[in-house]
């Protein structure tokens, strides 16, 4: 984040929200990194929160999910203490394989 805003950020959160489009319902896993903090909502819902103060790494937390036919909104909250500051989010087969068919946007003028 400290790059897209133009210089480090102390004591301060940041929110990324996407959509994620799947063509049936289904179990997956989000698999979330973060530096620091890091807290999740799916379709209105909290699913994960993890008030951490470490460094960034891929898929630090791993959390059952289940996608609903059609859009699912996800909300990211990402907090930060001091020094570097950023996140990753991926959404995986419970067994940790990509799922090509989902899409992943903001997606207008239909129906949730």
């Amino acid at each position: 984040f400290h790059q897209a805003f133009g210089r480090m950020h102390t004591d301060t959160v940041a929110y990324a929200f996407t959509m994620i489009r799947s063509p049936i319902a289904r179990k997956a896993m989000l698999s979330v990194g973060s530096d620091d903090g890091i807290a999740a909502w799916l379709n209105d819902r909290e699913i994960h929160r993890n008030p951490a103060q470490r460094a960034y790494m891929p898929k630090q937390d791993r959390v059952p999910i289940s996608l609903k036919r059609g859009l699912n909104r996800l909300l990211l909250k990402i907090s930060q203490c001091d020094g570097e500051w950023g996140f990753c989010a991926h959404i995986e087969t419970p067994n940790g394989k990509p799922i090509p068919e989902l899409e992943n946007g903001i997606f207008n003028n239909e129906k949730r």
